[in-house]
């Protein structure tokens, strides 16, 4: 079946291609994985075997090799790519076409690489034996039974994948992921305040620390998620209690520091949006900024060799 390569549909494009057109592969993530141009100057992360192989740039001719393509992905999520496994972002490909196939509207692309970013740190947390307890269960399967299927699905493939036993509660960690996907975050008046939230935050962290955060890694596109994730939270009036309470205590007496960061954080919040962060997202936020500082802590010191862009 031949297929245009520049399609209508530039949010999201998942399907086997045809056709005698030729697009240029730009960048190699992986063996499987790279990003092209196609013939009307579109970016398109494309799936298909030893697509990385050949010497980047080159001309690929034969897109039959492609297996699926993704337009529309944000370029700050293409930088958590390295940090991913193959196993994981294969599953999150197939988890995108089930939500695609199951679901009704769009799905925002870049849960390509935020689900992708999910599944390894549940095989993390998995290895590690630290389980994260979610009392919303039960509600969340029954308010949004879809996105729980999806995500009940996604656990079994995750097991037979990986060799793991991952607890039932992670089917909600994967399906809020989904959920968190569904709607075009770009264009809503949501995402657009959250986004200046964000970035006003971000000055917050800075100024605490006295440092200059790198906006080009993958953490930043971490943290970045996570507070979509949460303004979106606190606009549907949806509290997260996951029942962390006793991690949080113990990570501020670790991490001072970082906590008072936090609290300042958590005033601003209270500001902007009259809503108070309870202790897990305290937690979660507390996690995100410590990955922040110590990739920034590595640039001052000269630890690593990798520079800001």
């Amino acid at each position: 079946m031949g297929c245009s390569i520049s399609g209508e549909d530039t949010y999201i494009v998942s399907f086997v291609w045809g056709g005698g057109a030729a697009v240029k592969v730009i960048r190699r993530f992986n063996n499987n994985v790279v990003l092209c141009v196609d013939n009307n100057g579109r970016e398109v992360v494309a799936f298909g075997k030893a697509l990385g192989f050949n010497k980047i740039p080159y001309e690929l001719t034969d897109l039959k090799r492609i297996e699926k393509s993704y337009y529309g992905i944000e370029n700050r999520y293409l930088k958590m790519i390295n940090d991913l496994t193959q196993e994981s972002l294969e599953l999150s490909s197939q988890i995108l076409d089930w939500c695609r196939a199951q679901l009704q509207g769009r799905i925002n692309p870049n849960l390509l690489f935020t689900m992708a970013d999910h599944i390894d740190f549940c095989i993390e947390r998995y290895k590690k034996e630290t389980s994260v307890r979610m009392p919303l269960y039960l509600d969340f399967r029954n308010l949004h039974p879809k996105e729980f299927a999806i995500g009940k699905r996604a656990v079994e493939k995750i097991n037979a994948v990986f060799h793991v036993h991952l607890s039932q509660d992670e089917i909600l960690g994967i399906a809020m992921n989904i959920l968190n996907a569904e709607s075009d975050l770009e264009s809503n008046k949501i995402y657009k305040g959250a986004e200046q939230m964000t970035e006003e935050i971000i000055e917050i962290i800075e100024a605490e620390f006295q440092m200059e955060i790198n906006k080009d890694s993958a953490n930043y596109a971490r943290y970045v998620s996570h507070m979509q994730y949460l303004f979106l939270r606190i606009d549907r009036n949806e509290v997260l209690n996951d029942g962390n309470g006793a991690m949080y205590v113990s990570f501020s007496e670790q991490e001072p520091k970082i906590c008072e960061c936090v609290l300042k954080i958590s005033d601003y919040i209270v500001r902007m949006k009259q809503y108070k962060l309870n202790r897990d997202e305290l937690l979660y936020l507390m996690i995100h900024i410590k990955r922040l500082c110590i990739r920034e802590e590595c640039y001052q010191q000269g630890i690593t060799s990798e520079k800001k862009q």
